[in-house]
């Protein structure tokens, strides 16, 4: 039994997802009005998964198209109907709702072998983790998988901010669906993973995403592949701004 200070939650990962239809969202209730004004594609995303507190996932591309600004405004709405409206804009996309959470995806990336997150990791022992622990955790099993060097620790690791502990362990299974678990027992409740148009294979035989963190202060070895947010935080400035 959880006590007011420690909540535990079970994180079993299967080796098969499950896959819902759109229309299957829960708590998926009708609103009167949904106003969505955003610098970008992510930024609408996090908007409608902010206003009706949906747990979010998105793999997504820096193109010119998703960088352009999005102004919506919906009435008498849920929140199927609003994600179709901002994913149905942006061709190539899609979306669907597994595992407790919105999954925003670009079709040409989300099954491919050279994505990392499509890295499948051996059996996680069961302990109990606070978010950053777990996210360091799951970045150092990802790196060397991916990159040839040793990660460091994720340089601007979420801080704990009275997160609950958890227990995570697991079968083998892909990296997005442990991130899935990680954003449904945390007060973080968006992941994304972000790629450059334009994506060379590294020498590991993957893309790598563009960088969050200046290229100047952390190592290309060091950039995390994933980012995580609270509902309500505002995209970080290279999600918008690429080159900032």
């Amino acid at each position: 039994m959880s006590s007011p200070n420690k909540r535990v939650c079970a994180l079993m990962i299967s080796a098969i997802a499950l896959r819902l239809h759109a229309q299957d969202v829960t708590r998926d209730r009708t609103v009167p009005t949904v106003s969505v004004k955003a610098h970008s594609f992510i930024g609408a995303l996090i908007q409608v998964a902010s206003q009706f507190e949906l747990p979010l996932a998105v793999e997504w591309i820096q193109s010119p198209d998703a960088l352009k600004p999005v102004d919506l405004t919906r009435n008498d709405i849920n929140a199927s109907g609003m994600f179709d409206a901002v994913v149905s804009a942006h061709p190539g996309y899609s979306w669907t709702f597994e595992n407790g959470v919105v999954h925003v995806f670009q079709e040409s990336i989300a099954n491919d072998p050279r994505n990392p997150l499509n890295v499948r990791l051996d059996a996680i022992a069961e302990r109990s983790w606070t978010l950053p622990d777990a996210d360091n955790y799951l970045f150092g099993l990802v790196a060397p998988i991916v990159r040839h060097a040793a990660p460091k620790e994720i340089a601007g690791t979420p801080p704990s901010w009275g997160e609950p502990q958890f227990s995570l362990a697991s079968s083998r299974g892909p990296v997005h669906e442990i991130l899935d678990r990680l954003i449904t027992c945390s007060k973080m409740k968006i992941w994304i993973a972000t790629f450059p148009e334009v994506r060379p294979l590294n020498s590991r035989g993957f893309w790598e995403v563009t960088p969050m963190y200046d290229p100047k202060y952390v190592r290309p070895e060091n950039q995390p592949f994933w980012i995580l947010l609270r509902w309500g935080d505002a995209p970080w400035k290279r999600l918008e701004n690429p080159e900032r």
